[in-house]
């Protein structure tokens, strides 16, 4: 039996944006990361105990869980268990503030402060995966 994998539209739109900047960089090394995340996805519906619970006082997001995507460790997949799978809430940088992010969904991107917006670099993480890194 195949278990459910549910991306939401902000996470389709962040593999979009995510890819598009590798792409720009390196059009291969875009494939790979949407070959990666698929794979991480299906081991989070395999197992979606598998992340570690996003801390949080938020009550909508107690159930929060994230993962770094295969290979690409600085892209992190945010996501909730379901019953018969796994829902994808959103595929962030890692040095984007998730808590912000979550809390301004509903805002337009160009609305938010720089560092929400495109990729930023941050010289403490290294950039697994990242050709450009």
């Amino acid at each position: 039996m195949s278990r459910l994998i549910n991306k939401n539209d902000l996470a389709l739109a962040d593999l979009d944006e995510l890819a598009e900047y590798i792409r720009q960089h390196n059009p291969r090394a875009a494939l790979r990361f949407l070959e990666c995340a698929e794979a991480t996805f299906r081991r989070l519906a395999a197992m979606p105990g598998l992340g570690a619970r996003y801390e949080t006082d938020n009550p909508l997001d107690q159930d929060l869980r994230c993962l770094p995507i295969t290979k690409f460790a600085t892209r992190i997949v945010y996501y909730k268990p379901i019953a018969d799978g796994v829902v994808i809430i959103r595929v962030l940088h890692g040095a984007r503030d998730i808590d912000r992010v979550l809390g301004r969904e509903d805002e337009p991107e160009e609305s938010w402060p720089d560092d929400a917006g495109g990729e930023p670099s941050h010289p403490s993480r290294p950039q697994e995966g990242d050709p450009s890194g």
